[in-house]
């Protein structure tokens, strides 16, 4: 994060000027006042600014979702268009860091590396999560809302998500070592049970961070939305979704005591 010189251009190539940047991850907690000179470049968290846009943003990136989904499609192409030089890909990039950085692999994630693999977990869910996260399918405008051909995009993103994963779980198992090795899995189902449950908290996290948002007085991109809202469309989002719902709180809870279940 680098604020910008108004005397130089507004336009800035990170990629041949990354070493003059300094980049710094920002976590607010409650109470926190965070506070930038103008023309700052920074990013938002999609989530955050539906759940609590009022208190961090003044404007709203749909398209950023659709961008979202382009990667995982460029990610799907790669894979079942190309399989074969994709695993020779991940056979040469290995599973240990590497600091000559041979363990990259350009524009594609390393399923090798645990942080590669979150990586694409945090993608996918958001993905599978559209379009909950667009603030368009609250908004009650005949003006604002997503168009057809989008919503389209968004359920073969979530088709995309589907295939790569089940891609992931015939080639990869997951071991762990330690104290938390023994939580009843094996090593071939542990990384599709824990992939699951996690998309099931990041979506719990998202009304539950809402709900906390609202008791602060805090609003979201679209005035109107609400915790309960997000929680229907969520369930809604994966109407037919067995194994998702099997692990989802009970939806029939008040929602006070909902949040608490969480």
């Amino acid at each position: 994060m680098a604020s910008l010189n108004f005397k130089e251009e507004l336009i800035v190539d990170f990629e041949k000027s990354a070493k003059h940047w300094d980049f710094y991850g920002v976590i607010l907690q409650s109470g926190d006042i965070f506070i930038m000179r103008p023309a700052t470049p920074h990013y938002l968290g999609i989530v955050h600014a539906l759940a609590t846009g009022d208190l961090f943003t003044n404007t709203s990136h749909p398209n950023a979702l659709e961008g979202l989904v382009r990667i995982i499609q460029w990610w799907h192409r790669s894979i079942f268009g190309s399989e074969t030089i994709f695993l020779n890909a991940l056979r040469k990039a290995g599973p240990q860091v590497q600091q000559s950085g041979l363990h990259i692999i350009p524009h594609k994630p390393n399923f090798h590396l645990l942080s590669d693999l979150i990586g694409f977990l945090n993608l996918a869910n958001l993905v599978t999560l559209e379009p909950v996260l667009d603030a368009r399918y609250y908004s009650l405008s005949q003006v604002e809302f997503i168009p057809d051909d989008t919503m389209e995009l968004y359920e073969q993103g979530k088709g995309w998500v589907s295939k790569i994963k089940e891609w992931l779980f015939e080639h990869f198992e997951m071991h762990i070592e330690g104290d938390n090795a023994d939580n009843g899995l094996t090593d071939i189902s542990r990384l599709r049970i824990m992939s699951q449950e996690y998309l099931v908290q990041q979506s719990a996290a998202l009304v539950v961070h809402k709900w906390e948002a609202a008791k602060a007085k805090i609003g979201g991109e679209v005035k109107g939305v609400t915790a309960a809202k997000i929680k229907s469309a969520i369930e809604h989002n994966f109407v037919g979704d067995g194994n998702f719902l099997e692990q989802w709180p009970n939806s029939k809870l008040d929602l006070s005591d909902w949040v608490v279940l969480c």
